[in-house]
């Protein structure tokens, strides 16, 4: 798993798909391989943060509107990237995300902020279709971290709406993105979105 899925919003991508199918919808077409120029070489570190206390339980269920459980942690390293994700209410109808990753140094996690997030765009629209792309809207947030920027959309498939905001944030080396994707009801606001990152930054090194 490259880079790109250690921070932003990719990991919306294997939850958007997760969510369709819970609601039945058929969910767009099959995600594409990586190419190439997907696969280009970063410099990253193990990471010991732990996603599930970035954003709590209780934090992601005030902004979810919902009562969640424990969160579901996993390592996603592969190919030598490395990365943590929490999810809490895995595959059901309101499902919450928490991604953190650490390149090597400030100076290479700033130079692939803009690549990343495009692909994460893409990536996105492959899954639930190209119609997707224009429901995508990016607010770059300024004062909370190096560079952050929020993504929302809502996206109106052949049962369901699936509605979903995310934020994405880099604090020297470390990466962080968390996120809400529900169907059939409005996803958090990025405001309320933007003052859970000031808490969660603050937590991370």
């Amino acid at each position: 798993m490259k880079l790109k899925s250690n921070f932003c919003v990719l990991a919306v991508l294997p939850l958007v798909l997760s969510i369709s199918a819970c609601s039945g919808s058929g969910g767009g077409n099959t995600p594409k391989p990586e190419t190439s120029s997907q696969a280009h070489s970063t410099s990253t570190v193990q990471t010991t943060l732990d996603p599930c206390q970035v954003v709590t339980a209780e934090e992601a269920s005030a902004l979810a509107g919902v009562t969640f459980g424990p969160g579901i942690e996993e390592d996603t390293s592969a190919d030598g990237q490395y990365g943590r994700r929490c999810t809490y209410g895995a595959r059901t109808a309101n499902v919450f995300f928490v991604q953190v990753g650490q390149a090597a140094s400030a100076e290479s996690a700033k130079s692939q902020w803009e690549e990343e997030q495009a692909e994460v765009n893409a990536n996105i629209s492959d899954s639930l279709g190209s119609d997707i792309s224009s429901h995508l809207v990016k607010q770059d947030l300024t004062g909370i971290a190096d560079l952050a920027a929020a993504t929302t959309f809502s996206f109106p498939t052949e049962d369901v709406t699936i509605n979903g905001t995310s934020l994405a944030a880099l604090k020297g080396k470390t990466f962080l993105a968390f996120g809400d994707l529900l169907k059939d009801a409005p996803a958090p606001t990025i405001e309320l979105m933007q003052a859970q990152a000031v808490v969660s930054l603050a937590r991370l090194p």
